[in-house]
């Protein structure tokens, strides 16, 4: 009896040192995880505050450079249609009330959200519907027409440059 004692004990205390061998693994591991988060969520929040500042000490430009983007990728959408003058960013205003540009040939079948891709040095116009994915009308520029540039703005909000 005193045999089958000891080895019921040694059983018992064996469970417990296994026991607390997989605490003390559980605890490695759980402290490593948290450390591992910690060093990425402070990188990923040092990351951030430094675009945070690089935006906030030249709004403009940040601005600029996103409308440039944009410009880019919406000539590129639109290169896939017709030729594009190259060499050149446009500028992108967007139609938001057709109803004021409706006595300009132009803007005959605008709606609101059609996009006008207007390159300057190549003197031409787009009208690009970007729900269908289709050039409306191209047209050649008269920029020395300030009378037509200012009706023209009254209905579309320039987004680029």
């Amino acid at each position: 009896m005193c045999i089958c004692r000891q080895w019921r004990e040694s059983a018992i205390l064996h469970t417990y040192l296994i026991s607390a061998k997989r605490d003390v693994i559980m605890y490695q591991k759980l402290t490593f995880l948290f450390a591992a988060l910690t060093v990425v969520s402070a990188g990923t929040a040092f990351y951030y505050y430094g675009q945070y500042q690089g935006i906030a000490a030249n709004p403009e430009e940040y601005v600029r450079t996103q409308a440039e983007a944009q410009a880019v990728a919406i000539a590129a959408e639109v290169s896939q249609l017709v030729d594009l003058p190259q060499g050149e960013v446009p500028v992108i205003a967007t139609v938001t009330d057709p109803t004021k540009l409706a006595d300009q040939p132009f803007f005959k079948n605008a709606k609101i959200g059609d996009q006008v891709l207007i390159y300057q040095t190549a003197a031409k116009a787009y009208l690009y519907d970007p729900a269908a994915k289709k050039v409306l009308e191209v047209a050649d520029l008269n920029l020395g027409a300030a009378g037509q540039q200012n009706t023209a703005a009254a209905g579309a909000a320039v987004t680029g440059q």
